[in-house]
């Protein structure tokens, strides 16, 4: 059991003092995420001790005076020295012995984990909690029989909601979902919209030079040779767009690095896609034109005008 579970918010922090440490200079504290949590949460939600113990099931009420941080209040508020034996006071009598250190864990996917500390949940200081269950099979089939138990064990007890941790993640990041499928349909429609106006400007633009080929290739030009001057003359103006538009996005990416979660917002590959399938359209609207014009009898192209 814990007061809060992981990724599902902030909820509660608490301010602290390092008895034997010098007080800090007025206006200036102490903070940290605060949780309280059972003996057996950590191996449950397989959050690994880093160093010392966690909890005994001996440690409530009164006998419960310790406290377990995470890494990341370690490094932060004990830099250089070992924080386990080390007291904190919350501003009450009973200062907390440290008695272990454990692994970080994220409050929200997209924030980086901040010092958290739990002290016992059988301390009786908090009265909600969240109860993790671990199995090996369907988290689903055990919904309903610990439910069943919970109301024999208190009939008023109320169990608010029953999910598994992969729907507590979904939960957590469906509004970024939605921010995100509605980025994805808006750049699939821009990126459709700009292969189609550059397929239609290149074709026209090529469309325009008929007599001009006409007359190359009534000059001993070979169609060979007039589709690859068209495809040079073509490519070059659309390779200068690609390369602008990849550097305009390149600078503006970092914006999406708010939506995302472990993933890196410069992702070549998809840079490289985008590229190519461009220069693939300015190729064809470049070449089909031209090979079309290839084919007419020079007396014709030169009479279109």
């Amino acid at each position: 059991m814990v007061t809060t579970l992981p990724v599902t918010g902030h909820v509660m922090d608490n301010t602290f003092t390092i008895v034997g440490r010098p007080p800090l200079p007025p206006g200036q504290f102490l903070d940290a995420v605060l949780r309280a949590a059972d003996p057996g949460y950590f191996q449950t939600m397989g959050i690994p001790l880093r160093h010392g113990r966690t909890f005994a099931p001996m440690e409530r009420l009164d006998g419960a005076p310790v406290v377990i941080i995470s890494e990341s209040m370690a490094r932060q508020f004990f830099r250089g020295e070992d924080p386990l034996g080390q007291r904190l006071n919350f501003g009450g009598d009973h200062n907390y012995e440290i008695v272990g250190i454990v692994g970080d864990v994220r409050k929200e996917l997209a924030a980086e984990p901040e010092p958290t500390m739990y002290r016992a949940l059988f301390e009786g200081n908090l009265t909600f909690a969240a109860l993790a269950v671990r199995t090996s099979g369907a988290p689903s089939a055990l919904a309903l029989p610990i439910q069943k138990e919970i109301s024999r064990i208190d009939p008023d007890l109320p169990v608010v909601s029953v999910l598994t941790m992969q729907e507590v993640l979904s939960k957590g990041t469906s509004q970024r979902r939605s921010s995100l499928m509605l980025l994805g349909l808006f750049a699939g429609l821009a990126t459709t919209l700009a292969a189609i106006g550059l397929y239609g400007l290149l074709a026209y633009s090529i469309r325009q030079r008929t007599s001009e080929l006409g007359i190359r290739i009534a000059l001993g030009a070979s169609p060979a040779q007039v589709v690859g001057m068209v495809l040079a003359q073509g490519l070059r103006p659309a390779a200068a767009g690609v390369l602008a538009g990849l550097a305009i996005a390149v600078a503006i990416v970092r914006v999406l690095q708010s939506l995302l979660f472990e993933v890196k917002p410069l992702d070549v590959q998809v840079f490289f896609a985008v590229a190519v399938a461009l220069m693939t359209i300015a190729a064809l609207a470049c070449a089909i034109p031209a090979r079309r014009a290839t084919r007419i009898d020079p007396a014709i192209a030169l009479r279109t005008e």
